[in-house]
């Protein structure tokens, strides 16, 4: 299982994806896509991305899927989106069937709280504030390659927390199913984690 994250200027099919970060619980990488181009999704990016058998942490990917196939030509696949699976958690909260999805920076403050990341975050974002196009200049800010990198340490940390928290909420082993979605715009699969019990 892999983290996945795409900083750009607009992030969609409208805007630029100007770097992809992909990580592990031991490292991350921040791939600057301004300086490779297309040679890294020849050379195996995109292989990874539509691979539905390596698993792809990502938090509501919809404008990370548009901006890959529209300007990338490539459709994510095997993407288990922390953002319904924050959902999913919480469906003792639903009312009349809804619940409102959460931000992400929402969920860091909830689930992570680690301040230190946090702030990192913070400060990120109002630099973006500030400055739109900021991940399109070079070289990167070490601050923003820093907020480049949380996105990835938490969605793991975040995963562990979901399926702990099933664990001490139901008081049984979760028995973990994927559901896929199909997003009708980018056609890209999304993958939401369920959690049953067998019975």
């Amino acid at each position: 299982m892999i983290a996945v994250d795409c900083e750009g200027v607009k992030l969609s099919r409208f805007g630029s994806i100007t770097m992809i970060n992909i990580g592990t619980h031991d490292l991350v990488y921040l791939i600057d896509i301004l300086k490779i181009v297309n040679s890294v999704f020849d050379n195996g990016l995109r292989t990874i991305l539509e691979d539905s058998g390596i698993e792809k942490l990502m938090f509501d990917c919809r404008e990370d899927a548009d901006a890959l196939f529209h300007l990338y030509k490539t459709k994510l696949d095997g993407v288990l989106d922390l953002q319904i699976l924050e959902v999913n958690n919480r469906a003792h909260e639903y009312r009349n069937g809804y619940t409102k999805p959460r931000s992400f920076k929402h969920c860091l403050e909830l689930y992570v709280k680690d301040l230190s990341l946090l702030n990192i975050k913070l400060q990120g974002q109002a630099r973006m504030k500030i400055l739109s196009a900021i991940w399109e200049k070079r070289p990167l800010d070490v601050n923003m390659l820093k907020y480049a990198s949380v996105d990835i340490l938490v969605f793991l940390n975040s995963m562990m927390h979901f399926v702990l928290i099933w664990f001490i909420v139901s008081g049984k082993h979760p028995q973990v199913g994927i559901v896929t979605l199909l997003d009708q715009k980018t056609g890209c699969s999304v993958m939401a984690m369920a959690s049953y019990q067998k019975a």
